[in-house]
């Protein structure tokens, strides 16, 4: 989940399931002729690439960072606890390595206590009540 700038203006990204939610509070608070919400979730696929040599893959970012490659956007993202990049893609690409599978992902992702909607968090218990959670 996050806010990033693009060049058209801010891009905000949500967990699967959550966009509706958020474009009905959005439009409900942000009504204005100044303002055009756009939901391109249908358009967009984002994988997580990590490990020890992902870095060598990407432009050199600082955690957070992001950056838009031609219709790729890359942002350093080290949510397992290792070097990790979000590609975000209109169509399917070329990653580097090996693909990983659930279980290792989900291994991690409860190592690096970096917790998931649904899974951790929903509408009955607030991010602070997640060890880890920032």
């Amino acid at each position: 989940m996050g806010v990033n700038r693009s060049a058209d203006g801010l891009w905000l990204e949500t967990v699967p399931g959550r966009g509706a939610p958020l474009f009905q509070t959005l439009d409900r608070y942000f009504n204005s002729e100044r303002l055009e919400l756009l939901d391109v979730t249908e358009r967009y696929r984002q994988w997580h690439v990590c490990g020890p040599t992902a870095a060598s893959h990407f432009p050199d970012l600082t955690p957070r960072q992001m950056i838009w490659l031609g219709d790729r956007m890359i942002r350093r993202h080290d949510r397992l606890g290792i070097p990790g990049f979000d590609v975000i893609a209109e169509t399917m690409i070329d990653l580097p390595g090996e693909l990983g599978d659930a279980e290792a992902y989900e291994t991690l992702r409860i190592e690096a206590c970096s917790p998931e909607f649904g899974k951790d968090i929903d509408e009955s218990r607030f991010v602070m009540e997640v060890a880890g959670a920032t």
